[in-house]
């Protein structure tokens, strides 16, 4: 967040939000939380915990687009990007405070077992690959939608920041001809 106001060119934005910010997204998303979650508890509890996981990754995603939405309209796109970049750092301190000391026994059974092990495994199971073209699926139409769907609501004489579109007034269309 806080390199891409220096980037000068298409190339520049292309690697530090979609390199950097899909790397950074990638790594703390709820499935590698989760993960994390399960080497650290008992199987009895993981199925609260992953549910705990992804109600607060909602939660988060639900509260950060007005805050988003609201630093732009305040300070900028670039004084939005720092802000963010601020308060992602902010919050690295919380990381000390939920983590345990380590992993408990009778946790995840890949524990020990080598990473790409892991990893070839889950290539071969088909309901792990159904469950991430799943994901990939809700992943691109969500990212389709935030990078389209601002352009067309700005061709339609909306605000970009404001509700119109769902509960405000409706305006009849303009028509080109």
């Amino acid at each position: 967040m806080a390199l891409t106001p220096f980037m000068t060119s298409g190339f520049g934005l292309i690697v530090s939000l979609g390199v950097l910010s899909a790397i950074g997204s990638g790594a703390g998303s709820f499935s590698v939380l989760i993960g994390a979650a399960s080497q650290h508890l008992t199987t009895d509890k993981r199925g609260k915990a992953a549910g705990i996981i992804n109600a607060g990754g909602s939660l988060g995603q639900f509260v950060f687009a007005p805050v988003a939405q609201t630093l732009i309209q305040m300070l900028g796109w670039m004084g939005a990007m720092w802000s963010l970049a601020v308060i992602t750092v902010g919050a690295l301190p919380l990381v000390g405070v939920v983590s345990p000391a380590g992993p408990v026994r009778g946790g995840a059974g890949a524990i020990g077992s080598a990473p790409w092990q892991a990893v070839q495994d889950a290539i071969e199971d088909r309901s792990y690959l159904l469950l991430h073209a799943g994901f990939f699926t809700c992943g691109f139409h969500i990212a389709f939608l935030v990078t389209h769907l601002p352009g067309e609501v700005n061709l339609c004489g909306f605000a970009a920041g404001s509700g119109e579109l769902v509960v405000g007034p409706h305006r009849p269309r303009q028509h080109r001809g």
